[in-house]
């Protein structure tokens, strides 16, 4: 047998197998998490696990929530930035999260849209602030998404690879 075959055997036998470790993981888990695939820039990670606890949500989880932009429910994931009673302010296009700087806020959305920066205030009880650190994020530093509603949160939301 030539060497290239035997490596694609191996190739095959490899992507079979982690096929059926996906199915079987999904099957035993279900309903009570669900793997989720990136498909965005904005986070770092291609596959998370997501479950069905909302419980204890704290600073820094990763959460899974849908919320309907431009037309369409999508589900996003992002991580908690700030919680109840946390101070948000937005000076001079920077986003502050108890007087630090958290990143820029821009004016325009990559399809040209203008976005308009959250309002400075008070977290208050049941809301949470999304964020991810990617420079372009469309998260909680926009009024076109908000502060997340505790009773949006579908699950918390754990990096597989």
């Amino acid at each position: 047998m030539h060497r290239n075959s035997i490596e694609l055997k191996i190739l095959w036998y490899g992507m079979m197998s982690a096929l059926y470790l996906y199915i079987a993981l999904s099957w035993a888990l279900s309903p009570y998490a669900r793997f989720k695939f990136n498909v965005s820039s904005s986070l770092p990670h291609w596959v998370y696990l997501k479950t069905q606890n909302q419980n204890n949500l704290s600073r820094d989880d990763l959460i899974s929530f849908k919320m309907n932009i431009d037309g369409k429910e999508l589900e996003l994931v992002k991580t908690i930035a700030a919680l109840e009673g946390d101070e948000i302010t937005v000076s001079n296009n920077l986003l502050f999260i108890n007087g630090d700087i958290k990143a820029r806020v821009l004016s325009r959305r990559t399809n040209g849209e203008t976005l308009t920066p959250i309002d400075n205030g008070v977290i208050p009880k049941g809301k949470y602030f999304s964020y991810t650190t990617h420079s372009r994020s469309f998260d909680s530093r926009y009024k076109e998404i908000g502060l997340i509603d505790g009773d949006a949160v579908e699950g918390k939301v754990y990096v597989v690879f």
